[in-house]
């Protein structure tokens, strides 16, 4: 793999979280879940590491956050997409250092509007395509995607291996839950310093709860469906919302991805 890709593979890994709305990819005041009870969920590990999350949408086929997958260069405004050698899939355990399932990948898409630019960013989704069909058991599932619009006064769960404070430790080996309530973009604007879009999903549960490092990419599930997947934040469990990428607005992107691996 080429060195550019490696430097900038690291960089948007460990670069920590702003205050100025980042990509986020940790669980804070959470606690722990079995995949058992969430068996769509999956790590995405570089080197044998964690770090994102992210949901299985077919038996091939993982749904993630697109800054998980790439790295933007505002200068050229174009798009780094990292080596799918470098990325394995691990599902079936709640553990991400004792691992179940593990899957080579095929291949990138990252939704072709994305472009990492912040305060605010948009089109954050990503689909990753595994060489093989997963294998599927009581540990590994694929999860529903919505078959409605997500309204606010939900009370929605997010999961992930992150962090389990703010401001460094360690990743957590066990998979973590958390409450999210969905708010209107109405009161989420009165929160954050800068406007939403319908795209975005935004979540909240009071102070001391929420995603950060290493939580990236996780699914929002709400019912067995996966409404949202994480995006954005501030400091980590800081009391202000959390921001994710509204998978209702993208059904015909996803499903026009998954389609054309087996067609």
């Amino acid at each position: 793999m080429d060195h550019f890709i490696h430097i900038a593979f690291i960089l948007a890994i460990f670069l920590p979280l702003g205050i100025d709305g980042k990509p986020p990819r940790k669980i804070v005041g959470g606690i722990s879940a079995k995949i058992n009870d969430f068996p769509c969920v999956v790590s995405i590990e570089i080197w044998g590491q964690h770090f994102c999350g992210g949901a299985l949408v077919s038996k091939k086929h993982v749904l993630t956050a697109a800054h998980c997958l790439c790295t933007p260069d505002e200068r050229t405004k174009t798009m780094t997409i990292f080596d799918e050698n470098a990325l394995k899939i691990a599902a079936g355990s709640s553990s991400s250092k004792h691992l179940n399932q593990v899957y080579e990948v095929e291949k990138i898409n990252v939704h072709p509007a994305y472009t990492g630019e912040s305060p605010l960013i948009l089109h954050d989704l990503g689909i990753i395509t595994m060489k093989e069909e997963a294998v599927l058991d009581a540990t590994v599932q694929v999860v529903n995607l919505p078959t409605d619009y997500c309204y606010a006064g939900q009370l929605a769960i997010v999961l992930g291996w992150g962090y389990l404070k703010d401001k460094g430790g360690a990743t957590s080996e066990w998979l973590q839950k958390a409450p999210v309530l969905t708010l209107s973009n109405e009161d989420c604007m009165q929160k954050l310093p800068y406007p939403i879009e319908q795209d975005h999903i935004c979540g909240w549960y009071g102070q001391g709860v929420g995603f950060c490092d290493g939580d990236s990419g996780g699914p929002l599930l709400l019912n067995g469906e996966i409404v949202g997947v994480v995006s954005m934040g501030y400091v980590c469990g800081s009391g202000l919302p959390d921001i994710y990428t509204r998978v209702y607005s993208y059904l015909p992107w996803i499903r026009r991805v998954i389609r054309s691996t087996y067609h």
